[in-house]
């Protein structure tokens, strides 16, 4: 799956679990309220596609923690199912505020006949416009995370198709000053030039970087402070070829 292209788990679990605990919490809420709005005339349609919504949305958030626990939730299904979510519950939320007319009216109706029940037609209102708009903002904050984590999944994909095909991973960078002899991105991989870097040679090495770069080497050799910007396990490697050449220069003399 997408992890080989990580040295981790791209999703971070104390970002996940708050979304998911809320958005389930919601969302048998919006079950139980809903079954209970039924009684009303008016809503009853609205009410049997927030009821089949809610029930779904439960069984794919559900989906979501079985496959983050098994270490497969995909960063482009997830996006998708987000993305899925997030425009349901703005259609519900519209589409509940559009139904609260004819309930409006029966509730004016009944209070006129004696019927209220006080905080009855308040509770209602509540539960028709507060509770899809706080789902809505919950599935965009799942979304925009899902975004961010499917952006940064791409990034480590390419990288790491480059990487097999042999390209180079990490453009050189310079700047104004005086910079070590290494790349600044991949500390292991010695700066020679770009048309040793890149796949095929198509690349020309500019002279510019050339010509910065015996600047460079000229004065750390005038200085003769290489070892400060050398690898340690270059200097070591170096250091012990010095060692056995010198062993066998003492032989020779000998």
């Amino acid at each position: 799956m997408f992890y080989k292209f990580h040295t981790k788990s791209p999703w971070l679990k104390r970002v996940l679990v708050p979304f998911w605990a809320f958005q389930l919490s919601f969302m048998l809420a919006f079950i139980s309220i809903f079954i209970w709005l039924r009684a009303y005339r008016g809503f009853e349609a609205a009410n049997i596609v927030i009821l089949i919504t809610s029930a779904i949305c439960t069984i794919v958030a559900v989906v979501e923690i079985i496959l983050f626990a098994a270490t497969r939730l995909d960063p482009l299904t997830n996006l998708i199912m987000q993305l899925v979510k997030a425009i349901t519950w703005l259609v519900l939320f519209v589409q509940a505020a559009v139904a609260t007319t004819p309930v409006q009216n029966e509730l004016e109706s009944e209070d006129e006949q004696g019927y209220s029940l006080g905080s009855r037609e308040e509770y209602f209102y509540l539960q028709c416009f507060a509770e899809p708009l706080v789902l809505f903002i919950t599935f965009l904050g799942t979304l925009i995370y899902a975004s961010v984590i499917y952006y940064r999944h791409r990034r480590a994909r390419s990288r790491f198709l480059r990487l097999a095909q042999g390209k180079d991973l990490f453009p050189m960078i310079t700047d104004d000053v005086t910079t070590p002899v290494h790349s600044h991105r991949s500390p292991l991989m010695p700066r020679n030039s770009i048309k040793e870097m890149s796949a095929g040679g198509e690349e020309t090495y500019p002279a510019e970087l050339k010509r910065k770069e015996a600047v460079e080497l000229n004065a750390l050799g005038e200085f003769d402070r290489w070892e400060v910007h050398e690898l340690i396990a270059t200097r070591s490697v170096r250091s012990s070829r010095e060692a056995r050449s010198v062993r066998s220069s003492r032989g020779d003399d000998k």
